[in-house]
């Protein structure tokens, strides 16, 4: 089983990432070998046929990816915010929250695999913002439902069961910002079981913004996305970097209610960030 793991830990990751985007980038498909090693998930091991079908689909939509990433960016029309680093950011902190779940509690049975849920959660995560544009939702879940409109040739073409790819649309389509507080009020009096769909979204939620959200990662996070922003929306580019928006960021949209993230006293160092800012 997986070894223990710690938010020092995490943020070390999350730091070097950040500092060999620029050089040194590893790529996409390298950093999820990593994950998938730390997890203990092998896709050249004996799967269910099912299982093997998100693990192909997986591993060939991140080579997609990192290639597209490296066109986009030979043209400078690679996002600044919704880039390569952001998926690594995601999938990295979706490790260690997979891990930090195993180590709360064991899954209750289910028809369903505790890897084939986590093989689940990881091709959602890596395909949530798959062509982002640097935009911003018009009305709700439009770029979402564009990010699932991409992967579904993935899916299609690697067979993947229907139950999965309608889970893995929900899980999509639940990332958009507007869906937060609603997404953690439906599990708020809930037992926590990544088998129950809405719990699986509240950890693929958690990880889209956690690197943005820890104080020792957030600074290259939040310039990132205001270089993003500063030719759509210079305003609220502006905005970004004030104190008070960051506050309402972390009370707002910033939260966190999964026994991994309480484990990883992720919401410690959130509070902190909000006792500094009230003081100031």
């Amino acid at each position: 089983m997986s070894h223990a793991i710690s938010l020092s830990q995490l943020v070390t990751e999350l730091t070097t990432v950040a500092d060999r985007w620029t050089e040194r980038w590893p790529g996409l498909p390298s950093i999820l070998n990593m994950c998938l090693k730390r997890l203990e998930l092998n896709a050249d091991t004996t799967l269910a046929p099912r299982t093997q079908a998100i693990a192909n689909c997986l591993l060939d939509l991140c080579e997609w990816i990192e290639k597209n990433g490296q066109s986009q960016a030979t043209r400078n029309q690679e996002p600044a915010y919704h880039n390569r680093l952001h998926f690594a950011d995601t999938m990295i902190s979706l490790s260690y929250l997979l891990i930090a779940q195993r180590q709360w509690q064991t899954l209750s049975q289910s028809p369903l695999s505790e890897s084939h849920i986590e093989w689940v959660s990881l091709l959602s995560m890596l395909a949530h913002d798959l062509m982002h544009d640097g935009k911003t939702n018009r009305y709700p879940q439009e770029l979402e439902q564009r990010s699932v409109n991409h992967l579904k040739p993935f899916m299609n073409n690697h067979g993947l069961d229907q139950a999965d790819q309608v889970l893995i649309t929900q899980l999509i389509l639940h990332t958009d910002a507007n869906s937060i507080i609603a997404n953690h009020a439906r599990i708020k009096i809930r037992a926590f079981n990544l088998n129950d769909p809405d719990c699986l979204t509240i950890l693929i939620t958690e990880s889209d913004i956690l690197a943005s959200c820890l104080s020792a990662t957030q600074t290259v996070r939040t310039q990132n996305l205001y270089q993003e922003w500063l030719l759509l929306y210079p305003e609220q580019a502006q905005q970004l970097l004030q104190p008070k928006n960051r506050l309402l960021f972390l009370e707002r949209i910033a939260l966190f209610s999964s026994p991994a993230s309480k484990l990883l006293t992720i919401d410690q160092d959130r509070q902190a960030q909000i006792d500094a800012i009230q003081t100031k």
